[in-house]
């Protein structure tokens, strides 16, 4: 009977043992969550700021936004702008780096934080005067459509004629 009680005892302290480990584990992984979730909000908060500045304004603007922002918020948040040539266009390629505070000031030893997880990086491109050859697409599809319907109203028409001509004779 006392061996049946120590066999006893030894698994329900692995079970207690494995149940916490399992609550830790937990623990850290809704914390990265909410980090990732944070930095991912701050980040799309970001870009759409940026696509709301006018084009010739962004770099300064980018600047702006990352010193505000990493002061206001428990992350460190880089903004990235290139301005590059493509096809005749001007295009600014953005890169938002943001990384939890937190994670910066982990120690290896730290667990609840593992170096590398809290950290997202966003990319987006802004073509200077996208707004202008994004309405002239839009006016060329529309035509296009036009012409189809008016393709398609002729061939209906060509097509029901032989049917009225079979039901004359």
């Amino acid at each position: 009977m006392i061996v049946e009680v120590v066999v006893a005892a030894a698994l329900f302290s692995t079970a207690v043992f494995a149940l916490s480990r399992l609550a830790q584990t937990t623990a850290k992984l809704s914390v990265q969550a909410n980090e990732k979730l944070s930095g991912q909000i701050v980040g799309e908060n970001l870009l759409a700021r940026l696509h709301a500045t006018p084009f010739d304004e962004i770099s300064a603007v980018a600047k702006e936004l990352q010193a505000r922002d990493s002061e206001r918020t428990s992350n460190v948040v880089k903004i990235t702008t290139k301005l590059l040539s493509v096809r005749g266009q001007q295009v600014m390629h953005i890169v938002i780096d943001i990384s939890s505070s937190d994670a910066k000031n982990a120690q290896p030893s730290d667990e609840l934080v593992p170096s590398g997880m809290s950290t997202i990086k966003l990319y987006d491109w802004i073509v200077e005067n996208a707004d202008e050859s994004a309405s002239v697409t839009e006016d060329a599809q529309s035509e296009d459509v036009q012409s189809e319907d008016s393709q398609a109203k002729d061939s209906q028409a060509a097509g029901s004629k032989p049917d009225e001509e079979k039901a004359d004779e």
